[in-house]
């Protein structure tokens, strides 16, 4: 994972949202995501959060969470379709140097409630959503 190149407010899109650089350490970065706007409090609609190599002691992979806005996960789609979690993935990945075809855990949730957890490994994929 490249983090050198994230500072001062760097950003990339993702869906239809801004990913703001907010904070790093050696293995992990955070984003800000929201619309753009030049007030740090009417930008900020949720996060995500990357963490790489993590390692299991079966595998090294990357950790992404993604904290999005509601909206995202309304009624008429209950949370983002498995087509879209990989769209999202590979925006992340690309925007960070992380090779498309390494091994993922990633979390996509609200951030009032945790609505999917998505798995990808080689030959391994699973989805759970929580729908109260």
């Amino acid at each position: 994972m490249n983090i050198a190149a994230f500072k001062d407010r760097e950003c990339f899109t993702l869906l239809d949202l801004e990913a703001c650089f907010d904070f790093k350490t050696e293995t992990s970065i955070s984003f800000q995501l929201g619309r753009h706007s030049r007030s740090r409090s009417a930008f900020v609609k949720g996060w995500l959060e990357v963490h790489h190599p993590i390692s299991t002691e079966y595998v090294t992979k990357a950790y992404p969470r993604i904290a999005l806005p509601s909206q995202y996960f309304g009624f008429e789609h209950k949370f983002l379709e498995a087509d879209q979690q990989r769209e999202v993935i590979a925006t992340v990945f690309k925007a960070l140097e992380i090779p498309q075809d390494e091994v993922y855990e990633a979390h996509f949730f609200t951030p009032e409630n945790q609505q999917v957890l998505f798995v990808e490994e080689p030959g391994i994929q699973y989805s759970y959503a929580n729908q109260r």
